[in-house]
């Protein structure tokens, strides 16, 4: 089931209350980096200053609400027409498309699905959003990796003990649930300590391959005590004689638990 999801009486609720006009508006009162908006992209602010165009600049998306121009989409080119123009002594207007009549989670929504048809905005920023609007799948999720002593980091950074494949591990969530979701990165955790590498794509895919396959059978002293032998570098590393990452990954797991461990506590 899509988290995406509205149903007709939400749109209903939000179109019949809001009226829309184009509007060019000082950038002195707009109001941007809003909670569930990640901070301005310094080199994408750089790149539209460097090829700045009002023929190409797009309206910005804004809701006014309680007084305030809210930047709902657009901040980077709030923020390069800023820096475009920070040594002029005129009123600096941009086009805007404004909202007016938009509640803070109708914000929040619209932001959701001008995400979803924008490449350029990364997939952990909708989640940060659906987070701010206390979205059941999502805060349940989140408190699940936090539970753990992982975190699901908004920021997108690399750092260890940050999960940032956020598409990845909201499908994994929803194919096993919260129990054996948190049995499943427990596993991860405890044997790597959150290394970075053993939080990406690829491995998280490849755990999860095993892990369905042998839930029932895994002894978690097991397989801390085996794969902890060997780098998640080394698990990539081994996987890579198969044409599948994930496969590769789940086989290489497998061959790590079994190798050294009894013929009656390997797994088939």
């Amino acid at each position: 089931m899509s988290i995406f999801k509205k149903n007709k009486e939400e749109d209903n609720n939000m179109s019949r209350n809001v009226s829309v006009k184009i509007e060019r508006v000082p950038v002195d009162s707009l109001h941007s980096k809003l909670y569930f908006q990640n901070d301005p992209n310094s080199a994408r602010v750089k790149q539209i200053v460097d090829n700045f165009d009002w023929n190409l600049l797009q309206p910005l998306d804004v809701s006014f609400r309680d007084g305030k121009y809210n930047v709902v989409d657009g901040q980077n080119r709030l923020y390069a027409t800023i820096e475009k123009f920070k040594n002029s002594n005129k009123t600096i207007t941009v086009p805007c498309l404004v909202r007016y009549g938009l509640s803070e989670s109708d914000e929040m929504k619209l932001f959701i699905d001008l995400a979803k048809n924008r490449r350029h905005v990364k997939p952990i920023e909708i989640y940060q959003a659906l987070y701010g609007m206390k979205n059941e799948f999502v805060i349940n999720m989140v408190d699940s990796i936090n539970d753990i002593g992982l975190l699901f980091d908004f920021k997108t950074s690399q750092a260890n003990g940050r999960i940032t494949a956020a598409v990845t591990i909201h499908d994994i969530y929803g194919k096993l649930g919260k129990t054996e979701f948190k049995k499943y990165l427990n596993l991860l955790y405890k044997t790597w300590n959150g290394n970075s590498k053993s939080l990406q794509k690829d491995m998280l895919d490849g755990m999860l391959d095993f892990y369905q396959k042998y839930m029932l059978k895994i002894n978690e002293k097991t397989f801390v005590k085996s794969l902890s032998k060997v780098t998640p570098e080394e698990i990539y590393r081994l996987g890579g004689k198969y044409g599948d990452r994930a496969k590769g990954i789940s086989e290489a797991i497998l061959e790590q638990y079994n190798k050294g461990n009894r013929k009656d506590n390997r797994l088939e």
